[in-house]
This record gives structure tokens, sequence and C-alpha cells, in this order.
């Protein structure tokens, strides 16, 4: 499969580099090679713009797992928070917030997005896991935010 998709790789659309990223992840057979074209592909046709919020954080989750740290890949997804934070669920936002902090991604529009986020009362409609992975993903970054923290 992974033969294949290399092959075809350019033809492929937000579904399918999310998909097929995220399926190597759960399977831990993950193709550096073919993380970096996936990666590389979704940045150079915008793949990321098109993305659903589940796509978006699934394919971050991804690159992740497999701590596979690709800069330009995450300033788009970081730019796509930003612009679509408002309209993600709670999921969504702690999920990608995640993929930042294990990256060591250097994205602070990001997190000042996720943070004003959640300060506008969305705070309360987070899950226990999903407010304690933010608050994980926060301090692991360094990111100060006194008014969101206490």
């Amino acid at each position: 499969v992974c033969h294949r998709a290399k092959v075809v790789v350019a033809e492929f659309v937000e579904f399918d580099v999310s998909n097929m990223t995220w399926a190597m992840a759960v399977l831990d057979c993950v193709d550096y090679e073919l993380f970096a074209r996936i990666a590389d592909h979704t940045v150079k046709k915008r793949l990321w713009l098109r993305f659903a919020a589940g796509g978006a954080s699934q394919m971050a989750w991804a690159f992740a797992s497999a701590r596979f740290a690709h800069v330009p890949l995450f300033d788009a997804l970081a730019d796509y928070i930003c612009r679509h934070v408002a309209v993600f669920d709670t999921q969504h936002v702690a999920m990608l917030t995640w993929t930042f902090s294990v990256l060591h991604m250097k994205v602070p529009t990001a997190y000042k997005a996720i943070a004003t986020f959640a300060k506008g009362g969305k705070l309360w409609g987070f899950r226990p896991d999903e407010f304690c992975c933010i608050f994980w993903a926060f301090a692991r970054a360094g990111w100060q935010d006194e008014q969101l923290f206490w």
C-alpha cells in the first residue's frame, strides 16, 4: 500500500492525506518517506485549506504519534486553526493543541487563538480530558496566559 501511495500521492485530496497518515500511525507502520511526501503535497496543493476539523486533527495526530515534525505542514495547520477555531468542536481544538506541543512546534499565534477561544466561554464545553490536554500542551510549550489559567 505504501509503495502504491508513493506513486499516486500527487493525486491525493484532503481526505486521502488525512486517512492515509492516520492509518499508518494507528497500524504503527509509518513510512517516513511517504509521510514527508504527503506533508509536502498537502502544503504545496494547499489541501489544508479544505480540511474539515476532523481531518486536520486526525492528520496532525498521526504526525505527532509518529514523532514526525514537518514544520511547513504544522505552520499551515497553525494558520488553519487560527482561522477556524471558533467553529471547531472541543475535541479537535484539544487534539491540535496537543500535537503542536508534542512536536515542539513554535506556533504562538495558534496558542493565542486557542486561548482566546477557551476564554470566550468555551472552556466550560470542554470535557475534563480535553481541557487537561490543552492545559498540559500549554504548559509543555511554556505558554503563559494568566487570565486563562486563573
